[in-house]
C-alpha cells in the first residue's frame, strides 16, 4: 500500500506571502474579482476550502489527486488558510493521529505544533466536548466519514479556554485504503461567547414570559389583549374559566363575535362600544353585570386601556374587568345594616313613646271602667227601689230600666278592649335591649296580632292555629315581635290587593292564619294569607333589600329584608315562603327553642314573658 510521505516538522503550506496576492480573472470573459484586504481574501477561500472538504475530492484516490487540477487550487486554498490567524488546516494518519497543522493552529491556540504530532485527535478532543456529540464524532471517524463543524474546547498554556469548531473529510490511497482525515479548523471564541450570551438571554426571556404568563394566568381580574378590530389576542385564565371555555374558541376573531357573552347583548353592546373608544385613544370605564358559567350574575367595573406603538399609534386594546361582587355585596350588607340601626332606634323612640302614651291612657281608663262599673251596679239597686216605690213603670221609663244596664256593659267591655290594647302596646313597645331571653311565642302572636288590628281588620279575620304545650324559645322579644308585625302586615296587604282587583266588595274578607307548632328542636311559626300570591319570578328576590311591588306610599321594600336579617343573622334560623298566584302565601319562620351559640344551656330557667 503506497501512502503519501508527511513530514511533521513541514507545514501544509508554504511561508505566508509578503504582499496582497493579486488573483487574475476568471474564466468568464469580462468577469473580474478584487479583494480590499487580504483578511478577505483568506475568509473566502476558508469557505471555499470548507466546501471543497463537503465535497468528494478527498475520496479520489491520491495519485490522481495529485495529477488533477485540484491540487493547484489545494495550494492556493492551504496559502489562504495559512495568512488567516483564525483559521487553519490540520491532517491525521489512518491511526487518527495529528500529522500536520498550518501556522494558524498557533496563532489562534497558543499551542505548539510540534507537541501536537502523534498526538491521538480523539484523545485530544475529548478533554473539551460534549458527551453525545463526542460519541457521534468518535463514530463518525470509525465508519471514515465527513464531519463538519464538530465542537470542542481546550486550554492553552497560559490557561485560556480556546472553543474550537473543526470540519474534516476522510481521504484514501491509490488503491482506495483509508490514509486518514484532512480538515479545517476555527477559533469560535466569540461566536461561542456571542452565542452563550445570546442563550443566556433567550433563557432569561422565558423565564420572564414565564413569570409574566404565571401572573397573566394567576389574576384573579379579567385580562384580554385585542387588537383594535376587537380581535382577541390573549385572554388569560380566570377570564376563560369564568365562561368555561378554552382558550382556542375565544382567540382570532372579535370578543363581541365569539361565545364569551353568551345570549347578554346588552354587554356585547357596551362592550364593543368601549373597545372602539380605545382603539381612537381614548380610554374608557363602565360598570356592567353578567352572568357565569353556572349562571350566577357578578358585578364588574370594565376599563379599556389603548396600547400604543413607539410612534403613538394605537396597536392594541388592554381590557380588564374586575368583579366587584363581593364589593357591591358588602355595600349592599353595610346599607342594610343602617338600615336596621335607623330602624331600631326609630322604633326605640317609637317604643318609649307608645309606651308613655299607653301609661298616660291606662290610667284614667282604669277609672272609667271602674266608675262605669259602679254605675251599673248601683244602677241595678237603683231600678230596685224605684220599681218597689212606684209599682208599674210607663213604657218609657221600663226602655229606660232594661237600656241603661245593657249600654254600661258594653261601655265596660270597649274599656277592657281599650286596656287590652294599651297593654299590648306596652308589651310589643318594651324597650328592646338586644339580649335573648325565653319568650312566650304564643302570646307575641296574640300580642302582635292585637296591635297589630287596624290593619287586617277591614279585610281579613285572624285565626289561631297553635299547637299545645310549646316550650318558649330563647330569642331577642323586640325582634321576633317586628317579623310577626311585618308579616301580618304583608298578609293583610296581599288580600287587600286581591280583593281590589277582582272588584269584590267590602264585605269579602279573607283570612289570616298564624300558626305555632315544633319541629324538633325548633318552633315553626306561620302566617298563612289568602291573598294573591308571590309570582314565581319574584320568590327569589322577595328578600332583596329594597325590592317591593307595592305602590309608592306603602312599601319601602325594606320589611321582608330586615325580617331575614333578624331571623337569619340574629337567631341562625330560617325563613322561607309558600305560594300559588291567586291562592295566597305562607311564610314559615323556622327558630331554634335554645341559642344554638350557648354553652351553658343547661343552666337557663325558662321564664314566660311578662
Amino acid at each position: 500500500m503506497k501512502t503519501e510521505e508527511a513530514n511533521p516538522a513541514q507545514n501544509l503550506s508554504p511561508p505566508r506571502p509578503r504582499g496582497r496576492p493579486q488573483l487574475g480573472n476568471s474564466t468568464n470573459k469580462g468577469d473580474t474579482m478584487g479583494f480590499g484586504s487580504w483578511s478577505d481574501c483568506c475568509n473566502l477561500c476558508f469557505r471555499v476550502f470548507g466546501a471543497v472538504i463537503r465535497s468528494d475530492i478527498w475520496r479520489v484516490p491520491m495519485a490522481a489527486n495529485q495529477s488533477s487540477d485540484s491540487a493547484g487550487l489545494y495550494d492556493l486554498l492551504v496559502a489562504a488558510i495559512s495568512a488567516s490567524g483564525r483559521h487553519w488546516a490540520w491532517e491525521c494518519d489512518a491511526d487518527l493521529r495529528f500529522t500536520r497543522f498550518t501556522d494558524g493552529f498557533r496563532e489562534a491556540t497558543g499551542l505548539s505544533v510540534e507537541t501536537m504530532i502523534g498526538v491521538s485527535c480523539l484523545d485530544f478532543r475529548r478533554r473539551g466536548a460534549k458527551s453525545e456529540a463526542l460519541e457521534h464524532h468518535i463514530a463518525t471517524m470509525a465508519a471514515h466519514k465527513p464531519f463538519y463543524d464538530f465542537a470542542y474546547s481546550l486550554t492553552d498554556d497560559t490557561g485560556r479556554a480556546h472553543h474550537i469548531t473543526i470540519s474534516a473529510s476522510p481521504f484514501f490511497t491509490a488503491d482506495g485504503a483509508f490514509a486518514g482525515y484532512r480538515g479545517l479548523g476555527s477559533e469560535t471564541s466569540a461566536t461561542y461567547g456571542r452565542l452563550q450570551y445570546i442563550e443566556l438571554l433567550e433563557r432569561a426571556k422565558a423565564e420572564s414570559d414565564r413569570r409574566v404568563k404565571a401572573i397573566f394566568n394567576g389574576v384573579g381580574t379579567f385580562v384580554m389583549l385585542l387588537l383594535i378590530d376587537g380581535a382577541v389576542v390573549e385572554i388569560n385564565h380566570a377570564a376563560l374559566s369564568f365562561r368555561g371555555l378554552a382558550r382556542e374558541q375565544v382567540t382570532g376573531e372579535p370578543l363581541w363575535d365569539g361565545p364569551w357573552f353568551g345570549t347578554e347583548d346588552a354587554a356585547r353592546a357596551a362592550i364593543r362600544d368601549a373597545v372602539e373608544t380605545a382603539a381612537l385613544g381614548d380610554a374608557t370605564s363602565l360598570d356592567l353585570q353578567f352572568a357565569n358559567i353556572a349562571d350566577a350574575s357578578h358585578h364588574f367595573t370594565v376599563t379599556c386601556h389603548p396600547v400604543r406603538s413607539a410612534g403613538g399609534d394605537v396597536l392594541y386594546v388592554l381590557l380588564e374587568a374586575h368583579d366587584m361582587t363581593d364589593f357591591v355585596t358588602m355595600q349592599r350588607r353595610n346599607r342594610e345594616l343602617e338600615l336596621e340601626v335607623m330602624h331600631g332606634q326609630k322604633m326605640e323612640s317609637l317604643g318609649t313613646m307608645a309606651g308613655g302614651i299607653a301609661h298616660e291612657i291606662n290610667t284614667p281608663m282604669q277609672y272609667i271602667g271602674d266608675n262605669m262599673k259602679f254605675v251599673r251596679d248601683s244602677f241595678i239597686e237603683i231600678r230596685d227601689r224605684l220599681v218597689t216605690a212606684v209599682g208599674t213603670l210607663d213604657d218609657d221609663s221600663q226602655y229606660l230600666v232594661d237600656e241603661i244596664p245593657t249600654a254600661l256593659t258594653e261601655g265596660l267591655e270597649g274599656v277592657e278592649r281599650v286596656c287590652k290594647i294599651v297593654s299590648a302596646i306596652k308589651e310589643f313597645s318594651h324597650p328592646d335591649t338586644g339580649h335573648k331571653a325565653w319568650t312566650d311565642l304564643a302570646r307575641a302572636l296574640e300580642t302582635t296580632a292585637t296591635v297589630t288590628r287596624n290593619q287586617w281588620k277591614y279585610v281579613a279575620n285572624v285565626v289561631f292555629d297553635i299547637e299545645p304545650d310549646l316550650p318558649p324559645v330563647f330569642c331577642e322579644a323586640g325582634g321576633i315581635n317586628q317579623v310577626i308585625l311585618n308579616l301580618i302586615v304583608n298578609a293583610a296587604h296581599a288580600i287587600e290587593d286581591k280583593n281590589r282587583a277582582s272588584g269584590a266588595d267590602n264585605s269579602v274578607k279573607g283570612t289570616i292564619t298564624l300558626g305555632l307548632k315544633r319541629a324538633d328542636d325548633c318552633v315553626v311559626l306561620s302566617v298563612r294569607d289568602t291573598g294573591c300570591g308571590v309570582p314565581p319570578e319574584n320568590r327569589e328576590k322577595i328578600f332583596d333589600l329594597f325590592f317591593t311591588t307595592k305602590p309608592p306610599g306603602r312599601g319601602t321594600g325594606q320589611g321582608l329584608s330586615i325580617c331575614q336579617s333578624i331571623v337569619l343573622r340574629r337567631h341562625g334560623g330560617r325563613i322561607s315562603v309558600e305560594s300559588e298566584v291567586g291562592q295566597g302565601a305562607c311564610f314559615h319562620v323556622q327558630l331554634p327553642i335554645a341559642d344554638v351559640s350557648d354553652n351553658d344551656r343547661s343552666e337557663r330557667q325558662p321564664q314566660e314573658m311578662a
